[in-house]
């Protein structure tokens, strides 16, 4: 573990806490739990997202899979504009809800 990234870490959840407190009216300091209505489980769409994820493999442009759970949806990333409609109708014909996806274009990733 580099402890170099132990300062971004903290940097990035300060702003994601500050986020939920701005969203919900909360000051700092303020206790209790914030309960979110959802329409999928986790469970649900870690289950998607492998399904998703291996019929899609082979999709000129597709680049990345993952569950944003702010959004409550599988999120698929590509990197071709061409690539999105592949995408939909792909898991149109699995049979899983296309409100539980979002495919969006993204930066290709580079590993440095």
């Amino acid at each position: 573990t580099n402890l170099n990234y132990s300062s971004k870490l903290r940097e990035m959840l300060e702003v994601y806490q500050s986020d939920r407190n701005k969203r919900y009216g909360r000051q700092p300091g303020d206790k209790g739990i914030i309960i979110e209505k959802a329409n999928y489980s986790y469970a649900q769409l870690f289950d998607w997202k492998c399904t998703i994820e291996r019929a899609v493999l082979g999709v000129d442009g597709f680049q990345s899979g993952g569950i944003s759970e702010p959004a409550n949806k599988v999120h698929i990333g590509v990197v071709f504009p061409g690539a999105i409609d592949k995408v939909r109708q792909i898991v149109k014909g699995l049979n899983i809800p296309l409100n539980a996806l979002a495919v969006e274009l993204e930066g290709r990733l580079s590993l440095e």
